[in-house]
């Protein structure tokens, strides 16, 4: 799949971009709100981040903005069109993260007091759990290039493994699927499981052929230009 249909179904499936408490960004100290609307939590002036929960202690931060989080996202579309997984094994990734991050800028950055589940060990945006501190799980972790596809590629090798442990388990279904990746077949029925089941379904059904959003190609098309003259190809 292109990166621009791996990101229009993010759009179609997934969740809003620029919506989250999670994912914030550097701001200039005392800086204007990124946005008009005063009602909007996504619109609050920038403010210091004390407690460091957001990975970026003292600094001052503001909220992702939907232009950045699209950007960002663009990124983790090349990384997994790059991967060359085939459909089924691509959406099924798209599910995964959409579930273990919510494709969030502190899980992919792999900073702040929630981007690591159980307990710190699990990462990056598919939460491949490789225990704390482990090195690898710092490699996996951020939001150039490099890093988010060496994390999706973890994710697609697992789901690879989850998909082989099924067909030779006879149990072949999205549900063994998602349950062997997220501990094994125990979990199938679980309603985390069956949830995952759905969001597959969803984006099994969606139309690969949407076009991107006006606001959204005017963010990727600059982004776009160079990955794609550096594959020797012309994009849009």
């Amino acid at each position: 799949m292109t990166p621009e249909i791996i990101l229009s179904l993010i759009l179609q499936i997934g969740p809003q971009p620029g919506r989250t408490p999670y994912s914030v960004v550097e701001a200039e100290p005392e800086g204007q709100p990124p946005c008009a609307d005063t009602g909007n939590l996504m619109c609050r002036k920038p403010w210091r981040d004390i407690s460091g929960n957001w990975g970026l202690a003292d600094r001052w931060v503001r909220y992702e903005q939907p232009n950045e989080a699209i950007a960002r996202w663009w990124t983790i579309a090349r990384a997994l069109s790059d991967e060359g997984a085939g459909r089924s094994l691509t959406l099924a990734t798209l599910t995964v993260m959409q579930h273990e991050s919510g494709f969030r800028r502190d899980v992919h950055a792999g900073v702040g007091t929630w981007s690591r589940g159980d307990g710190g060990r699990s990462h990056c945006l598919g939460q491949i759990m490789l225990g704390k501190n482990h090195p690898e799980g710092f490699a996996l972790t951020g939001v150039d290039y490099g890093a988010t596809r060496r994390c999706v590629g973890r994710v697609v090798r697992h789901l690879r493994q989850a998909m082989g442990q099924a067909s030779r388990a006879r149990t072949v279904s999205g549900q063994a699927v998602f349950a062997n990746y997220g501990g094994g077949p125990h979990l199938i029925g679980h309603p985390y499981i069956v949830a995952r089941e759905g969001t597959m379904q969803r984006y099994l059904g969606a139309n690969i052929a949407k076009q991107l959003p006006a606001w959204a190609v005017a963010v990727v098309e600059p982004l776009a230009v160079p990955a794609a003259a550096a594959h020797g190809c012309t994009m849009w």
